[in-house]
């Protein structure tokens, strides 16, 4: 009987193991689906082969994909921005413009937009791993900080981001 409980142990472990690995179902808790995510959205914006997006499409009421596509058509126009110093990385995950006297106000509107949908998309993915109700505020905190660990983490040298005692900090 022991023997027979090991084994059925072992076959369950073994295949929650296999599912966490396949690229199209992630079964796994929330902050680790959150972590995924940003490695694999932000790996994907900078050209790396990924396996395809754990959440993608309608999230609740929100279609992540929408904004989603829009920040990846959005993001070539922003690397020339990015690589010049006029703008740089938050720990929120967002944007921010560097050089307020030097740049366009077209700059501004594309920042603008461009953090407009990474807070759609941030929303969306509470909601993906199942925080939208009463943690949605704290959990909206930690996926932001995720995806600002990510941005940066992936960001080539030469890039700017905003440090901890909000300096400017070129990596």
């Amino acid at each position: 009987m022991r023997t027979l409980i090991r084994v059925a142990g072992i076959v369950a472990v073994l295949s929650l193991a296999a599912c966490e690995s396949t690229p199209n179902r992630l079964l796994t808790y929330a902050a680790a689906g959150t972590e995924i995510q940003a490695e694999r959205l932000v790996g994907q914006m900078f050209g790396e082969d990924v396996w395809p997006l754990p959440y993608q499409g309608r999230q609740g009421a929100i279609n992540i994909a929408e904004p989603l596509a829009r920040m990846q058509a959005r993001f070539p126009q922003l690397q020339q921005h990015l690589e010049r110093g006029e703008i740089g990385l938050t720990d929120d995950g967002k944007l921010a413009v560097r050089e307020v006297e030097r740049v366009s106000p077209e700059l501004f509107q594309l920042v603008r937009d461009e953090n407009d949908d990474r807070d759609v998309f941030y929303y969306g993915m509470c909601i993906a791993v199942g925080h939208g109700d009463d943690s949605l505020s704290s959990w909206l905190s930690f996926v932001r900080t995720t995806f600002g660990k990510a941005w940066q983490a992936k960001s080539p040298a030469g890039w700017w981001r905003i440090g901890s005692k909000g300096e400017w900090v070129r990596k």
